[in-house]
């Protein structure tokens, strides 16, 4: 309760460790104003390498849920803390350069322990595929081509997809007027690597 020397307005604020941020809320015509505040808790998010588990520095994570939006990096132990976050579910994404996206789902609150999430990211690679007329060894017209059901862009008939799984995937790729003998696969290893179609004019 606050009584002003001199006329308004004016706006209170309240907070405490262990609780959620709270809103400014204007007083009444008597000097009054009523905050109510929920319990907060702490979010651990661990990021790691998918098969040896070692810490990603300077992934971005991103924390979506409870009317909440947070973006954050991993430190040298690839960790991030949120701070402060009212009891609710919670989805957690993280990126980083040559890895794969993951996005996980944690709920957060005072039945849930530990208040940790670990997210493995795994490794990820590139590919760039060239789409040559096998007569003739030339780049055909309106070429395209997809590896893993991503189709791959490029300049020319010279198409590349980053961010890709590793290991054998399923290759598709065409240009007007032109057909692919067979079932095609690409293999995608962690360095950048290069194919290259040839295409045949319908008999």
């Amino acid at each position: 309760e606050v009584h002003p020397a001199v006329a308004g307005p004016y706006r209170a604020t309240a907070s405490h460790p262990e609780f959620a941020a709270s809103l400014e809320l204007p007083f009444d015509s008597n000097g009054q104003v009523t905050l109510t505040v929920r319990q907060a808790f702490d979010l651990d998010v661990e990021i790691v390498g998918a098969v040896r588990f070692d810490p990603i520095v300077e992934a971005r994570v991103e924390l979506n849920g409870a009317a909440e939006r947070r973006m954050a990096t991993s430190d040298a132990q690839g960790r991030v803390r949120f701070e402060r976050l009212l009891e609710g579910d919670y989805r957690v994404r993280a990126t980083a350069p040559s890895r794969l996206g993951v996005e996980a789902q944690r709920s957060v609150g005072a039945a849930v322990t530990p208040q940790t999430l670990r997210i493995a990211l795994p490794r990820a690679g590139s590919i760039t595929i060239s789409v040559r007329e096998a007569d003739t060894g030339e780049a055909p017209r309106g070429c395209w081509a997809k590896v893993g059901g991503v189709a791959l862009k490029g300049i020319g008939c010279n198409l590349t997809a980053d961010n890709l799984p590793l290991g054998q995937q399923r290759l598709e790729a065409g240009a007007k007027g032109f057909v692919t003998q067979g079932r095609l696969t690409a293999v995608v290893f962690d360095e950048p690597g290069r194919e290259e179609v040839f295409l045949r004019e319908p008999r």
